[in-house]
């Protein structure tokens, strides 16, 4: 199951990276488009040493709930904001949609060994996956519309959310302040 959430976190991430740009009609320029994408990385940079930092202190899975459920918001802003709020909104949307990218092999590598093959294909598949379904959403952007189609992208980190709180108990083996 937490490679099936690592994997969906990946792809909402590249998806809305890849076409992110087309969201305005005529799509943007090149610079415009490098603007919107720089504040989405140094979101999803600092999440990752915040992320990390916080899961010392409080555990794994609240910084997963928490990340997964403020993903869609922010993305939904980022998309139908303008001018000036396009770039908080992208940094928003990197921090809670990248924050749990380096937790996630954290938390698979300190499940018992018998619950590592879940995990595993990650370090492998896991990044490739996102790459392969993107053109799923290029043939459901050409058939809909891309704006159609990246305004219902945010229902994907809200079933991961569901994901996580349902299924993704705390492991058994994580004592309070360790991280694996």
């Amino acid at each position: 199951m937490l490679w099936v959430v690592m994997v969906l976190r990946a792809f909402v991430s590249q998806v809305f990276i890849t076409f992110f740009r087309f969201s305005t009609p005529g799509g943007v320029f090149a610079g415009v488009h490098r603007r919107r994408h720089f504040p989405f990385h140094t979101g999803g940079a600092f999440s990752g040493l915040i992320a990390g930092s916080l899961a010392d202190r409080t555990r794994y899975r609240p910084i997963f709930i928490l990340s997964h459920f403020l993903t869609a918001p922010a993305l939904l802003l980022s998309l139908y904001l303008r001018d000036a709020w396009v770039y908080p909104c992208s940094f928003l949307s990197g921090f809670f949609s990248m924050a749990t990218l380096p937790l996630g092999w954290c938390w698979g590598s300190s499940l018992p060994q018998g619950a590592l093959h879940g995990i595993e294909p990650h370090d492998g598949f896991g990044p490739g996956d996102r790459g392969v379904m993107s053109p799923i959403i290029g043939k459901l952007a050409d058939l809909y519309s891309i704006q159609t189609v990246l305004a219902w992208l945010p229902a994907v980190p809200l079933l991961t959310w569901c994901s996580v709180c349902a299924f993704l108990k705390k492991p058994a083996c994580m004592n309070r302040g360790s991280h694996g």
